[in-house]
């Protein structure tokens, strides 16, 4: 049975997008004879099969492989990857200010009994928002089958009809997809999943009063994103890689949703309606996935 330890860096971004570096774990190695040895991994000769080991005391000590029981040998010898998936220097992981992809405005117009000429109901503007995602791969080693794992955060606020007045609401938005390669020496640009802002919301009708104020121009943005990278070595070690942007982003706010695989990205019709009034209510104004909620 394959040795699995999950082994979890974290890191923030800084300035342009300079990671910070977790500390060193040690772990227990197991000597064919003689006592175990409390060290961390510093170096690996896979030519001469040799391992440098940074003790607990401070002090390195370079040993064969195979002086060490067969699990810590397999460990050892897929130290590579562990350090080209976790090293801050070998992959490296940029995220950017959020971008937007696309926006439109849709109206909605209606006819009231007794009126020949239909009247302007609802203006929203649309826009949808994404996050640039950068990774760059300066290690010997393929990382194939890499799944990204996102929670992207926004805010939107809305009428609570309750008290007439307006609150705004966090939405956490996950997503999972498989990398199949990051290739040596290489990088690759995507981005995250999408997620559509209703960034103003009017309703033109004069005969509406709030208990606050005029609470009927709404708003929505972008609060930040959390991602993980999770991948198997061949040896069998689960390793996950987690970044914030903001680097100051809450983990007690914004919490993390685990993404299911099935999630599916909000459709809209994006075709915008200025100035086009309607006779009667639109289905595709009127839907579920725009009613602002």
């Amino acid at each position: 049975m394959m040795n699995l330890v999950r082994l979890v860096l974290i890191f923030c971004v800084l300035g342009v997008g300079v990671p910070v570096q977790a500390e060193e774990e040690f772990r227990e190695f197991k000597p064919a004879t003689g006592n175990a040895i409390n060290a961390y991994i510093k170096d690996f000769d896979a030519k001469r099969d040799m391992v440098t080991l940074k003790l607990y005391n401070g002090r390195t000590q370079t040993v064969p492989v195979a002086a060490f029981c067969e699990a810590d040998q397999s460990f050892i010898r897929d130290w590579p990857y562990v350090d080209a998936f976790m090293s801050i220097k070998k992959l490296r992981v940029y995220l950017d200010e959020p971008k937007r992809i696309s926006k439109w405005h849709k109206e909605t117009w209606g006819l009231f009994l007794g009126r020949e000429d239909p009247k302007h109901l609802l203006t929203r503007d649309f826009k949808r928002m994404v996050y640039p995602i950068r990774v760059v791969n300066s290690s010997e080693i393929d990382m194939t089958n890499v799944t990204v794992k996102c929670c992207v955060y926004s805010k939107h606020e809305r009428i609570d009809h309750a008290v007439e007045q307006e609150v705004v609401d966090l939405m956490t938005t996950p997503k999972k997809h498989v990398i199949e390669l990051i290739k040596a020496k290489g990088n690759l640009k995507f981005d995250s999943q999408s997620v559509v802002l209703i960034t103003k919301e009017f309703a033109p009708v004069n005969n509406i009063e709030y208990m606050d104020g005029d609470c009927r121009r709404q708003d929505a943005w972008m609060e930040g994103i959390v991602i993980r990278f999770c991948w198997t070595t061949p040896g069998g070690q689960e390793l996950v890689r987690e970044q914030r942007y903001p680097k100051n982003l809450s983990e007690r706010q914004y919490k993390w949703a685990e993404p299911t695989g099935e999630e599916m990205e909000a459709e809209y019709d994006e075709t915008s309606n200025f100035g086009a009034p309607k006779n009667t209510w639109s289905d595709d104004e009127m839907s579920d996935d725009d009613d602002g909620t």
